[in-house]
């Protein structure tokens, strides 16, 4: 985020004030890696004193019974129990290496047991896409909608009961944890919801294939932002509309100059990091 935002910082003078919050971050990352260091070192020179310890006591036994077993034997014992020692003092350190670096691994592991989402394409979809240009009119209906984002939490959305008729233009007030974002949620189906259904056009969306469903419904996020690629992939990700159909849309929006001073024009690269476009302009 400091490298989108040189300019302003530059423009504000505050230099400084990032260089100073940029050294305090390094000294937090160098204080954990020191201390993960030491704390190796610490195990690492208690297991050398128990190896020194254990092998100390052998070899006292070694000694003691020196009249009693043959002196090859004895050689033979304690440097077996040597090395087993000092292997048993390795291998335990390998171990608790291994569980630091196994985390990423125990997070990708947690991450494919999560539920998947419902089915992509589904039958209802070529019915749709072929005898309509399903949604028409946009009507949205939501019946007796209730939705929780886990089991465990209190409903986020309850019996939750609207009708927008084709054409209008709604506005959803209300304070924060109100729901507002959990109704987008619920087109989009990022969360299905325990109860209630929710109709476009008369159809339930439960029905509909999730790519058709959030292929048919445009958002705006409050903050802009670009993918990583060109700006023909930004403006036409599926690649369903032509040159001229893609110029003429930047037409409407004046920015048809802009693009067209570019080098590589709409195959120019672009993503969050450069500074091609304003914030007004993505």
């Amino acid at each position: 985020m400091v490298l989108n935002g040189l300019v302003t910082i530059r423009a504000y003078r505050k230099i400084d004030y990032f260089n100073v919050n940029c050294m305090v971050e390094n000294e937090k990352s160098a204080n954990v890696t020191f201390t993960y260091m030491i704390a190796n070192r610490w195990i690492g020179v208690r297991f050398d004193m128990a190896v020194v310890l254990i092998t100390g006591i052998a070899a006292s036994l070694c000694m003691a019974s020196r009249g009693y077993i043959e002196a090859n034997m004895l050689t033979f014992s304690l440097q077996n129990l040597t090395d087993v020692v000092i292997h048993f003092s390795v291998s335990i350190r390998m171990i608790a290496e291994l569980n630091n670096f196994m985390t990423a691994s125990q997070r990708i592991i947690g991450y494919t047991e999560l539920d998947l989402e419902d089915e992509l394409v589904k039958q209802l979809d070529t019915k749709l896409t072929e005898n309509q240009e399903w949604p028409g009119k946009g009507g949205i209906k939501f019946e007796n909608v209730t939705m929780s984002y886990r089991d465990t939490l209190e409903p986020s959305v309850r019996n939750l009961d609207f009708e927008v008729q084709p054409g209008m233009k709604v506005g959803i007030v209300g304070r924060t944890g109100a729901g507002k974002s959990s109704i987008l949620q619920i087109l989009f189906r990022l969360v299905d919801p325990l109860e209630g259904k929710c109709l476009i056009d008369g159809i339930d969306i439960s029905t509909i294939g999730l790519h058709l469903l959030r292929k048919k419904i445009a958002y705006i996020p409050q903050s802009p932002f670009l993918i990583q690629g060109t700006i023909r992939e930004n403006l036409d990700p599926f690649e369903e509309k032509t040159d001229t159909e893609v110029w003429e849309i930047l037409k409407q929006v004046k920015l048809d100059e802009h693009i067209s001073a570019m080098k590589e024009g709409l195959l120019s690269k672009c993503s969050e990091s450069n500074n091609l476009f304003s914030m007004g302009q993505k």
